[in-house]
């Protein structure tokens, strides 16, 4: 792959991020229920002049940061080296990130503010017991059988992992096939257990009429079935092709095609199965007459974050955006924040890994038995018994990574190179000398391909393995 293809192809990974998040929090802007930006509005009281005006600046607000921040993104095509590119593109996604939802909580707490400085309060649903025996109806809870197609065609992949790995006797090929392919048949194995948890999630409730809560509550359970038998098939099919590229020794672009397709299309359907919620569950708001609405907007941290001691619930609906969310007053809720702020705050440190991997000097070390490579760590020990032939040349076939890493000034790990197969590669790819070295052992024939910069480094090497092949 060519590095503006590369560059191309990362550019959408991070950036899709950024459209997801302004759609949906955009979105926001128009009435969900009796929500407006996060904060409840009567019905009758959101077409006001002040409640508008505070939707247009917030519209605007949000338009002027995604502007910014999309031309903030185009400055990753402008650095060459590829740990350096990852450890923007990741400071930028933190950004990207903040900015949008610092102005939805700026623009929310104005209407929080108005709301109160006009009374403009309902009940609190810690006061309201809301009938929970259905007027119009439940909806019936789909039958598990409906998960078993792609949870079998899941697991398929799995056993020809196992089967790979039985006749490779443990290639890391293998390792990280079955790997792979038993992570996506875990999360198909999972989709109709979070489904039949989800489903048992609080009521829809905008008010005391309960015929309006079960409808409400209908549409989003409908939709919610269908989305998750839409995300365990597709999970079955990403973990077939995953699989497929891995026997075709094309894992790094394949893996990155195959995962782009399917974050593309698992988003789209998600995103489409809110908005159908949304534009139903407007409309059935909209016929609406108990004037005594619900009101839980002070049990919202910021819009954000749930909070509510008083709620049995782990899980709600989330307020903005798409799924589901967890209550932070419960221990579940405050461990998963936790890890979830880890993660994001863990994203530049990753990009100052990446560049210490990339800029730290390829070394070859000698014992008395065996040539070691190192790059940070020990990467490979060569024994000198097991060297079977060597050669040094100035310039690399064409080879595609299988598993490693692949950056502008290292290449490491397992390579299929043209014309040789299945490599074991540590080198810097725009250096003048590489040492082939083709060894034999009880688990067959391997070729590694080593480059340092140091000549009088490599000049030792060649000597060293010259005395020990003779002897």
């Amino acid at each position: 792959m060519s590095d503006i293809v590369f560059k191309i192809v990362m550019f959408v990974c991070f950036y899709m991020a950024l459209p997801i998040m302004y759609g949906m929090l955009r979105n926001e802007a128009k009435p969900k229920k009796n929500l407006l930006i996060g904060a409840t509005i009567p019905l009758w009281e959101r077409d006001g002049k002040e409640v508008q005006d505070i939707v247009k600046k917030y519209k605007k607000d949000m338009d002027i940061s995604f502007v910014v921040l999309t031309l903030l993104s185009l400055a990753m095509f402008f650095f060459n080296y590829t740990s350096v590119f990852f450890t923007f593109a990741m400071v930028w996604l933190v950004v990207a990130m903040i900015v949008p939802f610092a102005v939805y909580v700026k623009y929310r707490s104005k209407l929080i503010k108005l709301k109160k400085e006009n009374g403009w309060n309902g009940y609190s649903m810690n006061k309201v017991a809301v009938d929970t025996k259905a007027a119009v109806g439940e909806i019936k809870i789909l039958n598990m059988k409906w998960f078993i197609a792609p949870t079998v065609l899941s697991f398929i992949p799995v056993l020809l992992g196992i089967w790979d790995l039985i006749k490779s006797n443990g290639d890391i090929i293998g390792i990280v096939s079955i790997s792979v392919c038993a992570a996506m048949f875990l999360t198909v194995l999972f989709c109709p257990l979070f489904y039949h948890f989800i489903n048992r999630q609080k009521k829809d409730a905008i008010n005391r009429d309960v015929n309006i809560t079960n409808l409400l509550t209908r549409v989003r359970r409908y939709n919610q079935t269908k989305m998750w038998l839409v995300c365990a098939w597709l999970t079955a099919l990403y973990n077939i092709s995953v699989y497929i590229f891995m026997k075709l020794n094309y894992a790094g672009l394949g893996f990155i095609i195959a995962s782009i397709l399917y974050t593309i299309l698992l988003m789209y359907f998600a995103i489409r199965c809110e908005m159908v919620v949304r534009k139903a569950q407007q409309k059935i708001s909209e016929t609406a007459v108990d004037e005594k609405y619900f009101d839980d907007d002070d049990k919202w941290i910021g819009g954000l974050f749930y909070y509510n001691p008083n709620d049995v619930h782990n899980v709600v609906n989330a307020r903005i955006g798409i799924g589901t969310t967890m209550n932070m007053a419960k221990p579940a809720g405050k461990i998963l924040m936790g890890f979830s702020v880890l993660c994001i705050l863990a994203m530049p440190i990753l990009g100052i890994w990446l560049m210490t991997e990339e800029f730290t000097p390829i070394k070859i070390e000698t014992t008395e038995n065996s040539i070691e490579v190192v790059h940070v760590v020990k990467e490979y020990e060569i024994p000198v018994e097991d060297i079977v032939s060597y050669d040094v040349t100035n310039d690399l076939p064409s080879m595609n990574k299988i598993i490693g890493s692949n950056m502008d000034k290292l290449y490491k790990g397992q390579f299929n190179v043209k014309g040789y197969g299945s490599c074991n590669i540590c080198l810097d790819p725009t250096g003048d000398e590489f040492l082939w070295i083709t060894t034999n052992d009880r688990d067959g024939e391997k070729i590694y391909i080593i480059g340092v910069d140091d000549k009088e480094v490599m000049e030792n090497t060649l000597e060293f393995i010259a005395e020990a092949v003779k002897a």
